[in-house]
């Protein structure tokens, strides 16, 4: 991957910033740690719900990696909302943290 770096200062005092600029662009590495490396991000997944049923009860069928109050809030219910079947209901996946 390359990254730019980019310093944005008025050009009248850009020479009073440019040294903070210059310290913070070049205090960049290569990471190396494989627990950074292998960090996945979390996604959220749309899915049509098989059958009536609350919202805990398809958490429960179908995890998410956020707790179930967390599902409710991203969609905007209450955990022990009932879901018709075929209605749209986003859930996350994934999101492999450093250390897990």
């Amino acid at each position: 991957m390359t990254y730019r770096f980019l310093g944005y200062a008025n050009a009248n005092n850009y020479a009073e910033h440019e040294q903070a600029f210059l310290k913070s662009m070049n205090s960049f590495r290569q990471v190396s740690d494989p627990k950074v490396l292998h960090v996945e991000p979390a996604r959220v997944s749309v899915e049509k719900v098989p059958r009536a049923m609350t919202l805990a009860e398809y958490y429960q069928q179908h995890p998410s990696t956020i707790p179930l109050e967390q599902v409710a809030i991203i969609n905007g219910i209450q955990t022990d909302t009932k879901l018709e079947a075929g209605q749209k209901i986003k859930r996350v996946v994934g999101g492999v943290q450093p250390g897990n």
